[in-house]
């Protein structure tokens, strides 16, 4: 079966808002002076809210090839250094990456930090989700952009 959709990973920068990623609970796009690519990014938890955000997609893969999955998580306040948590998971046939990420806030403003995982892909399609975690949103928002994958040469 030949696919017309390029492979991979679609949309990593949120530039087209939600496109490509199925969204639930407490998150929204962003634009603005919050993102590390492009013009928008993912912020979770905004205004205090329950932090239950999930984003997730399904995209093509090769089995037996290893990928490098990479983003940038971020904590955005203006007024406190606290800490937020991002669990990212990667599923084929099994369970391939499952890692909590920790991102604190400098208090002025956002503050990412890049990060990177490898995994080797057992079938067609995987899925990459993010899930906030974060055990406090007053007066601080979790973030994610640039989520990129690309396989790894042998």
């Amino acid at each position: 079966v030949v696919s017309a959709s390029p492979m991979g990973l679609v949309n990593g920068g949120f530039e087209s808002s939600y496109s490509g990623w199925t969204p639930t609970g407490n998150q929204q796009v962003t634009t603005g002076t919050s993102v590390t690519e492009g013009s928008k990014a993912i912020v979770f938890n905004s205004g205090q809210k329950t932090p239950n955000g999930v984003l997730t997609q399904t995209f093509a893969t090769v089995a037996g090839q290893s990928y490098t999955l990479a983003f940038d998580a971020g904590a955005f306040s203006l007024v406190n250094k606290g800490t937020q948590k991002l669990k990212v998971t990667v599923q084929g046939t099994a369970l391939l990456l499952s890692q909590a990420v920790s991102v604190t806030a400098k208090g002025a403003g956002a503050k990412y930090s890049v990060r990177s995982f490898t995994f080797v892909a057992d079938r067609s399609t995987t899925t990459l989700t993010f899930q906030d975690q974060s055990a406090t949103t007053t007066n601080i928002d979790l973030l994610l952009d640039n989520v990129r994958v690309t396989a790894r040469s042998k």
